[in-house]
């Protein structure tokens, strides 16, 4: 079944690698509502305000981000130690960890700021991995058509 998208050339792995970096930020998102959800019964029984229960969600989102976030830096600085230090994508990548460090060192706020935060960090990271894998990719030989 085809989607009626082309994925041949540049152009194509531009978006297949768009679609690696949405997938992973969607599958940490559903994981977040999950835990959410495992949390209803305890939530439930808390006998505090709505708002000490949304402080306590958004404390508890923040920390998974910044696990996620932690852990997907680490995978961004091993696929950029793989590349020669002269290499564009290493800097840059070099460039966005020192950010994500700078911003992962902040004080954790748990509030919806702090986790809007914490979630653009683990998309940035993610689409700078997806692109380290791409620089790292051989290039493909494309066949001729004719």
């Amino acid at each position: 079944m085809s989607d009626g998208i082309s994925w041949e050339g540049e152009a194509g792995a531009r978006c297949a690698g768009r679609r690696t970096g949405l997938a992973n930020v969607r599958a940490l998102v559903e994981q977040a509502i999950a835990t959410l959800k495992s949390w209803r019964i305890l939530l439930r029984r808390l006998r505090c305000s709505t708002t000490r229960i949304t402080s306590l969600v958004q404390a508890i989102l923040a920390l998974q981000l910044t696990g996620h976030a932690r852990a997907v830096a680490s995978d961004v600085r091993r696929r950029a130690d793989q590349l020669p230090k002269s290499s564009g994508p290493k800097a840059l990548a070099d460039v966005v960890l020192r950010e994500a460090e700078g911003r992962l060192s902040a004080t954790l706020e748990g509030t919806v700021c702090c986790v809007q935060s914490r979630a653009r960090l683990v998309r940035a990271l993610y689409e700078r991995l997806d692109r380290l894998e791409a620089a790292l990719a051989p290039e493909r030989v494309v066949p001729s058509g004719g």
